[in-house]
């Protein structure tokens, strides 16, 4: 893309007469840095660049669904995790294990032995994750997705209800 990006340029000094230049590009693509020194190009530029997107942050990263929040004991659902970096460019490499999903549901089943809910996540194209539950007791449900950090993707904690199907 381009754009001038010289009030996201940062210059500092070093000791040995030279200068160092940082930037942060805030879109993923192709760039071609130019680079200019009283008025001139240095030599060599513009620089041609690749920038990829950044690690996933929880702030811009979202959880998509398309199912209503009122749903049946064993019934299936699934959701979209979209990974996002800091700049909100998508995510293309990463991890289920990048992300800690939780499923809990009020008022806990009585000691049975059966388990409450099955919660899966796994790899799907473009970066994204499904996470998938199958819920066994009626009750309410919140579904968390969070990084490493604790921190909440977008639409999360989810809050549903599961009831019991028809006998």
């Amino acid at each position: 893309p381009s754009q001038p990006a010289s009030s996201a340029v940062k210059l500092q000094q070093l000791l040995d007469g030279r200068v160092l230049a940082r930037y942060r590009p805030g879109r993923t693509g192709d760039h071609a840095l130019e680079v200019t020194l009283t008025g001139k190009p240095l030599s060599g530029s513009p620089f041609k660049l690749k920038v990829t997107p950044g690690a996933p942050s929880a702030d811009k990263s979202c959880l998509v669904y398309a199912c209503p929040t009122q749903l049946t004991v064993a019934e299936s659902m699934e959701f979209r995790l979209q990974p996002c970096d800091v700049c909100g460019n998508k995510c293309v490499d990463g991890s289920p294990s990048d992300w800690l999903v939780d499923c809990r549901v009020q008022p806990r089943a009585s000691s049975s032995g059966v388990k409450q809910a099955d919660v899966q996540m796994r790899n799907a194209p473009g970066g994204s994750h499904i996470v998938s539950i199958d819920c066994r007791v009626s009750g309410k449900y919140t579904l968390s997705v969070t990084d490493h950090r604790n921190r909440h993707c977008s639409g999360s904690p989810l809050h549903m209800q599961f009831t019991a199907g028809p006998a």
